[in-house]
């Protein structure tokens, strides 16, 4: 546990990526000398496992750890490269980018899930690829089907 990358959680939603310098009963010491903090001791039932800096992975059942940390943080990662969609098993999950994304909705896009699902049976997180396995079912089984849109908006600070 000593040298581990951890987030430790201050408040609803609040989480500061450290690592753990030592580990004893109910206390953490964790270091955040990274984030120009020092060390801290922290509850153990507030620090979580940290997944590699900077990983982005499209399903997130493919995380190492998951945690409300590590869902955010491979959320922040993906729309720092523009990739606003992930999948929780069957379900397709969307960030708003707050900026236009012209190219994400193309026709070139477009053809490319169509021949990226085709070609190796993965799925890459856009609705295309939703709408696609959608029209293979639905030949496939020979029976209606619909999607469900359960949005719910909710704004992070």
């Amino acid at each position: 546990f000593p040298g581990a990358d951890v987030w430790v959680e201050f408040g609803p939603g609040e989480f500061r990526r450290g690592t753990v310098i030592a580990a004893g009963g109910e206390e953490v010491l964790v270091d955040f000398s990274s984030d120009a903090g020092g060390e801290e001791p922290c509850l153990r039932s507030s620090v979580w496992p940290a997944n590699e800096p900077g990983l982005y992975v499209e399903d997130l059942a493919n995380l190492v750890h998951l945690s409300a940390a590590t869902l955010l943080e491979n959320m922040r990662c993906g729309l720092a490269d523009d990739q606003i969609y992930s999948w929780v098993g069957p379900s397709l999950i969307a960030m708003n980018p707050m900026r236009p994304l012209p190219d994400l909705y193309s026709p070139h896009h477009m053809s490319h899930c169509h021949a990226h699902a085709v070609a190796t049976g993965q799925r890459p997180a856009h609705p295309f690829v939703q709408a696609e396995l959608a029209i293979r079912d639905l030949l496939r089984h020979q029976r209606s089907a619909s999607f469900l849109n359960a949005a719910k908006t909710r704004n992070i600070s």
